[in-house]
């Protein structure tokens, strides 16, 4: 269930792994997608707990709307307004590599922008409640620690295989395209961020 409800790109974590991916920064987009995972996870176990009832307070969706607008516009700017790396020098000299801190800093943003969505209650409620319907399992409190740990690995197993997939298809193609790509993600989120602000005066 995790490794499904990771699918969908539209949100700023699918697109911060991919903008690090095409960037071959690896290890950042995969730790970045750890950290959504994780948090994932911990809405996951808290739903099974009976958080979920939270998420239906009248005040909850306006707010998680305002957050992702906030959010994806901020990502979508840092995309489309980021300035290209300096190249290489002509002898062949390379730039240093990220340092150990501001790769595990990767993590703290991923789950950061996971867990300010108050709605993943509602969400992983809703899929807790389809498993007790289909009888395949008696979700207890006890049950959502492997519940919320199934969640974790199911995403990160999806923002693993993505980051595979963007490796393998992205190898041959120019730096210079690959900005453009990261460029086009960004104003898409800039332009999902903007739907996401007419929604939340509407629920207003």
């Amino acid at each position: 269930m995790g490794f499904l409800g990771a699918i969908p790109v539209a949100g700023p974590v699918s697109a911060m792994v991919i903008e690090r991916a095409l960037d071959k920064r690896f290890l950042a987009a995969f730790l970045l997608a750890v950290g959504s995972a994780v948090a994932e996870g911990v809405y996951a176990f808290l739903a099974v707990l009976g958080f979920s009832a939270f998420a239906e307070r009248p005040w909850v969706a306006p707010a998680s709307k305002a957050v992702a607008a906030v959010v994806l516009i901020a990502v979508g700017l840092s995309f489309a307004l980021r300035r290209p790396k300096p190249e290489p020098e002509p002898d062949g000299a390379t730039l240093p590599a990220p340092r150990d801190g501001a790769l595990w800093r990767q993590w703290f943003i991923g789950f950061s922008v996971t867990i300010v969505n108050p709605t993943l209650l509602a969400t992983w409620g809703a899929a807790a409640s389809m498993l007790v319907a289909s009888e395949w399992v008696t979700l207890e409190p006890l049950t959502g620690v492997p519940f919320g740990l199934g969640v974790l690995v199911g995403a990160a197993g999806w923002f693993g295989l993505l980051i595979l997939i963007v490796k393998r298809f992205t190898r041959d193609i120019k730096p210079s395209s690959v900005r453009r790509i990261i460029k086009w993600i960004g104003w898409a989120l800039v332009a999902l961020g903007a739907w996401m602000i007419v929604l939340f005066l509407r629920a207003l």
